[in-house]
Parts: structure tokens; sequence; C-alpha cells
């Protein structure tokens, strides 16, 4: 709620109709999951909304996208975090640097 007392524009979206109790449930996920309220916050406000002349969704949509926007890189992350294995050392020589004997020059800077 911390978002909705700084940001008036997301307060209506959340204090009407369903979106509050509609988007609890994803929020939910989210901070049991490990994802940071820091990051909830980015996610909803970290950008500005369209101004309502020029909206073509109701803020309540854009609340919805944002959040599952948020649930779509959450899960790429920890996909990539699950699949990540640190780099084998290259015939023993250290990174950045050329092998003895090596004709090709590599590195890592």
């Amino acid at each position: 709620m911390s978002v909705a007392r700084h940001h008036p524009e997301v307060h209506a979206a959340l204090a009407t109709g369903t979106t509050l109790a509609d988007q609890a449930p994803l929020v939910g996920r989210f901070l049991e999951g490990g994802v940071s309220r820091e990051r909830i916050r980015e996610a909803l406000v970290g950008r500005p909304y369209p101004p309502p002349q020029q909206r073509t969704h109701s803020l309540a949509a854009l609340v919805a996208a944002r959040l599952q926007q948020l649930a779509f890189l959450a899960a790429a992350s920890d996909q990539a975090r699950r699949s990540w294995t640190a780099p084998a050392a290259v015939c023993g020589a250290e990174v950045g640097h050329r092998a003895p004997g090596s004709a090709s020059t590599w590195a890592y800077e």
C-alpha cells in the first residue's frame, strides 16, 4: 500500500474494483519466492503511466500487465540461475591469458 500512498494515480486503480484482490495472490507469491518489496514497487511505479487521455487500457489493466512482466522476468532469472555453471579452466590456463605455446591470443577484458 505504500505505492498507493505515494502515487495517487495507482491508488485509484487499486482502490476501485477488484484490482487489489485480484493481484494480491500474485504479489504474495512474489514475496514468498524472494522478490523484494523494492523490486515490486519498481515494477509498478518505476516507469510513468500514460496520462489518462492517452490510455488505451484501464490503469488496473496496466498494473496487472506490469506485475505479469515482473513474473516473466523473475521466472527467466530463476531459470538462468538454475542453468548457470561456473566456467571450467581451459587446459589449466588462467582465464584472460594466453596458454603457453599457443599461437592464438584471447583475453576477457
